[in-house]
């Protein structure tokens, strides 16, 4: 699911859960150039596929809070059920996710 697909009381409620993660990350000067590329770039699946796991290396416990944040999980409940690809294809959501990643530029 994307952020920018939450509504109402999900969507407050997943604003207030990803601020502080995604800022650490957002702030991280080794990440900040490398989501530029990704921004900038025309081919953004490969581009993520080169950031993505710098960002989980770098910052996994705020990949894991933002993760279950747009799923509306409890951080817990997600590490238990998230699986490679699960966590993938997330990932790839909220970094597909125009709204959102516009908080990295």
């Amino acid at each position: 699911m994307k952020l920018s697909e939450l509504k109402g009381q999900d969507a407050i409620e997943a604003i207030t859960d990803v601020i502080e993660p995604l800022s650490a990350i957002a702030t991280d000067k080794r990440l900040r150039a490398d989501f530029k590329k990704v921004a900038d770039s025309d081919d953004r699946v490969s581009a993520i596929g080169k950031v993505l796991p710098k960002a989980i290396k770098a910052h996994k416990a705020d990949v894991i809070k933002i993760l279950a944040a747009v799923n509306r999980k409890a951080v817990k409940d997600y590490e238990a059920e998230a699986t490679v690809p699960r966590i993938m294809a997330d990932a790839f959501d909220v970094l597909t996710d125009e709204e959102l990643f516009a908080f990295f530029n």
